[in-house]
């Protein structure tokens, strides 16, 4: 009898392991990897992320995006949540955007990593991409936004590999070593300024309406990708490769592109800077497709003998 009872104890506790371990089935691994996801993140038709075509975007003026309070020094938790590494504010946070062609004001929750990007823009991914997480101020919290349509707000900052250290991340990649492992936090030892992590140039960007790029994927992010990227040297982008999973190293932590289905993409550029300047942008990635085609024209003639082309 006293062995049956242990028996049933065992059987108990295995079972409410598994039902633990269910809550948080999904990852960056082999047998948890995104396109093993379910639900919305399988059935949808407005997922994240999409890859980000210049030539292919609509584009509009629209007036400046506004970004409140975005220069204040808030004190914040760096966590380990055994997918990403996250920044939450500790205070009452009256941090937020509006304008630039949102519907209403969005205050900040949150900012989490992706190495490498999630967005790609004309097919290029980056070395690291930073989301910067708001809720709608109609609604009480991130997690009841969720429920509606445009209720959550995402700054996507992309980060391109240098040669140099970007003295800004300095703190945060310090503190990576503070929560290598699932569950480890720590409070960044300086107040930050989130402004500090925008690039300066945010005339430009792309925006479109898409999904959260983890579970539960639900659809009701408004999408901002600045088109200027920001830079991270090589050593920097090593410290976010040694944060732990709970099965092991995290690796990378990027979701595939995503079919845009019927979305379309949108290249706005505020009403200050113009159409002007997105045009010149948009020439000089012309003149880049025409360059790259007049070498292959003259590498093929060189080839085979034929002049295929005279002037």
């Amino acid at each position: 009898l006293p062995e049956m009872s242990t028996l049933v104890l065992l059987f108990l506790l295995f079972t409410v392991s598994l039902k633990d371990t269910s809550c948080s089935d999904w990852g960056y691994h082999a047998l948890d990897k995104p396109e093993t996801w379910k639900g919305t993140c399988s059935s949808g038709k407005k997922q994240s992320p999409v890859d980000l075509e210049i030539l292919e975007s609509d584009k509009f003026t629209v007036e400046p995006l506004v970004l409140i309070n975005y220069e204040k020094k808030v004190k914040t938790t760096f966590r380990n949540n055994g997918h990403t590494v996250v920044l939450t504010v500790d205070q009452q946070c009256d941090v937020g955007i509006s304008s630039g062609d949102l519907r209403g004001l969005y205050l900040l929750d949150e900012l989490h990593f992706h190495w490498g990007s999630e967005h790609t823009i004309d097919n290029k991914r980056y070395a690291l991409e930073l989301h910067l997480v708001h809720h709608k101020n109609n609604y009480p919290s991130k997690e009841n936004a969720l429920n509606y349509t445009q209720g959550i707000a995402v700054l996507g900052v992309l980060f391109h590999e240098s040669e140099e250290d970007n003295p800004v991340l300095n703190q945060l990649v310090e503190s990576l070593e503070k929560v290598v492992k699932t569950e480890m936090s720590t409070q960044l030892e300086k107040p930050f300024s989130p402004l500090q992590l925008l690039p300066e140039e945010r005339s430009h960007f792309f925006r479109y309406y898409g999904s959260l790029t983890t579970p539960p994927c639900s659809e009701s992010v408004v999408w901002t990708v600045f088109k200027t990227s920001l830079p991270i040297s090589k050593s920097q982008i090593k410290h976010f490769y040694n944060i732990d999973s709970a099965v092991g190293s995290l690796g990378h932590n990027f979701r595939k592109i995503q079919p845009l289905n019927e979305r379309k993409v949108y290249f706005l550029c505020d009403e200050k800077t113009g159409l002007g300047s997105a045009s010149s942008l948009i020439s000089n990635n012309s003149t880049h497709l025409l360059f790259k085609m007049f070498v292959l024209i003259y590498y093929i003639s060189n080839q085979f003998g034929n002049k295929l082309y005279s002037f």
